[in-house]
């Protein structure tokens, strides 16, 4: 079983390696960086399961963090918690306005880190559990109504038409009972069609999840 990927935000060495220490032993697999930055760097990468982040850091604060790294994961759902000393309610709400799903208090015990860990990867299982099911309902009335394609959404339908149509027509002209060279080369323009037909489905589910991430609020 692959270890749940904990990604930890925190300038504050000493804390951040008594928390580390904390969740490796649990089983956890960690990432630590010292800022925003070095954060954003690591996610172009490794997309963690879950995110401990403290607010007050140099060059780049948490919560200029939690909305760059909002935008990095869009099509997923990533829990964030937001691990400080600074508790007051200003800062609080500032952080679930922009997305939080948690804020944690400095100091904090292992059983109340662990707790509110255990908590949100529960949550966030159920989220994608639903979106799973959700994806499929909108793909299936999609596809009630456009006979051409399952998965249309929006302005970007000509994403998917194009190369759809496109496709069909080559196949209409190809002689399934011959190998002459008319037919190698309609068959050579297939390939980035279809490629062009893969993409604009990704593009139009990567839509679908993003609204359906919207309905549910956690985006």
């Amino acid at each position: 079983m692959n270890k749940r990927v904990v990604l930890l935000v925190d300038d504050q060495e000493t804390m951040a390696q008594i928390v580390v220490r904390i969740l490796q032993k649990e089983g956890f697999e960690v990432l630590y960086a010292p800022n925003g930055i070095v954060a954003l760097e690591l996610v172009k990468t490794i997309k963690p399961d879950i995110v401990l982040c403290d607010i007050n850091m140099p060059e780049m604060d948490g919560y200029h963090f939690l909305k760059r790294f909002k935008e990095a994961v869009s099509d997923i759902h990533v829990p964030f918690l937001f691990l400080t000393a600074n508790d007051s309610h200003a800062h609080v709400r500032q952080g679930m306005n922009l997305g939080a799903d948690d804020y944690l208090c400095k100091p904090i015990t292992r059983k109340e880190l662990l707790h509110a860990i255990s908590l949100r990867l529960d949550k966030a299982v159920t989220i994608e559990q639903e979106l799973e099911k959700l994806t499929v309902k909108y793909a299936e009335e999609i596809a009630k109504r456009d006979d051409s394609i399952g998965i249309i959404s929006g302005n970007k339908s000509q994403l998917v038409r194009v190369p759809l149509a496109n496709i069909l027509a080559i196949v209409d002209l190809i002689d399934t009972t011959s190998l002459s060279e008319k037919n190698n080369q309609l068959l050579s323009l297939l390939q980035p069609l279809t490629e062009k037909l893969e993409n604009g489905i990704r593009e139009n589910v990567r839509s679908i999840n993003i609204s359906i991430r919207k309905d549910l609020g956690t985006i």
